[in-house]
């Protein structure tokens, strides 16, 4: 556990995670810029109402990765990110070859920018059957190879307030999953590009996929509207309702 504020310096990277840690409650982890971390099979950082805040650069990014010699995607388990009010940032971080890269639950507040999700099941993904209200801001990173889902944040039984910007879902099995407002994003050779649930989906691109958009459940009625867009070169289907 860390019980009180702490900062992993680049001066003792790599950090190697052999068992679960909890950053408690109203602590904050700060992670250098430079910083490796490495993880154990099946472990995770979990981040209980607390904050976590990796603030990488251009010129020296923080990784969270396996520390197994020959990884595969989802050999280590996530960063589980349970916020409360406490908001986690990340900025020029890299993540690869976890189950969940950031796993989301309910009540959270994530600022994610400039980033990489490389190589996992899932790149960002959520507790499933949220009720609270989950905040995102996403921009300018990639998703490329992730196994499962790019990203997953349809949180359908919230209200959570996702804007998703300036990324790129490449080579996934499903780019994008979510609701919320997405401009400037390009989902390219996928399985599927998009699955979206409501929302606003502006000036953004859908090319070489299998299926381009999949409009997917509507529980509360909800409908989307699809913008100045570019649906192009989509093997089975550019939209699918």
């Amino acid at each position: 556990g860390i019980y009180t504020n702490t900062t992993w310096t680049l001066a003792n990277s790599p950090y190697v995670v052999v068992d679960t840690v909890v950053v408690f409650p109203g602590v904050t982890l700060t992670i250098e810029a430079g910083v490796t971390v490495k993880f154990a099979a099946n472990i995770q950082l979990e981040i209980r109402q607390a904050s976590l805040i990796a603030m990488g650069n251009v010129n020296d990014s923080i990784t969270f990765t396996s520390n197994s010699g020959a990884p595969s995607p989802g050999i280590w388990d996530a960063i589980y990110v349970n916020g409360g009010t406490m908001t986690c940032q990340f900025n020029y971080c890299n993540f690869k070859y976890a189950s969940n890269a950031i796993w989301l639950y309910e009540d959270s507040l994530l600022s994610i920018k400039n980033s990489v999700f490389d190589s996992n099941v899932n790149g960002i993904s959520y507790s499933p059957f949220l009720f609270g209200g989950a905040r995102i801001l996403l921009d300018s990173s990639n998703f490329t190879n992730n196994t499962g889902f790019g990203m997953d944040v349809t949180q359908l039984f919230n209200y959570s307030e996702i804007s998703i910007s300036n990324c790129n879902f490449y080579n996934n099995n499903i780019g994008l999953h979510a609701y919320g407002q997405i401009k400037n994003c390009i989902c390219n050779y996928n399985v599927i590009g998009a699955q979206i649930e409501a929302g606003t989906v502006d000036s953004c691109q859908f090319k070489y996929n299998q299926i381009g958009i999949d409009k997917m459940f509507a529980y509360t009625n909800a409908h989307d509207t699809v913008r100045n867009c570019i649906i192009d070169s989509n093997s089975v289907t550019g939209i699918k309702m």
